[in-house]
């Protein structure tokens, strides 16, 4: 057999983990299972390892279906030509 022939190895794999469950590419905690976000921000408290690190802030009043306009007019917004930058919708 051709070196060129031979697969190659993609990852590695050890006899102590057989499973048919999906591999996890994420952490998840016991103690507390959180849908809010991450905060990317800093804390002068001691950090907590249970609280999430927050990227973005999302309220749960604020829920639209409408587009986020992020563009600024001198003139007035014409509501059929927004700025859009996208959508977010909850599943």
């Amino acid at each position: 057999m051709d070196s060129n022939d031979e697969p190659y190895i993609v990852g590695y794999k050890t006899q102590a983990h057989e499973s048919n469950e999906p591999y996890i590419t994420g952490y998840k905690t016991k103690t507390r299972d959180s849908n809010e976000p991450y905060i990317a921000g800093y804390k002068t408290l001691a950090h907590v390892s249970n609280e999430p690190y927050i990227a973005g802030y999302k309220t749960h009043a604020h829920e639209s279906n409408e587009p986020y306009i992020s563009g600024y007019k001198n003139q007035a917004h014409g509501s059929n030509e927004p700025y859009i930058t996208g959508y977010k919708t909850q599943a």
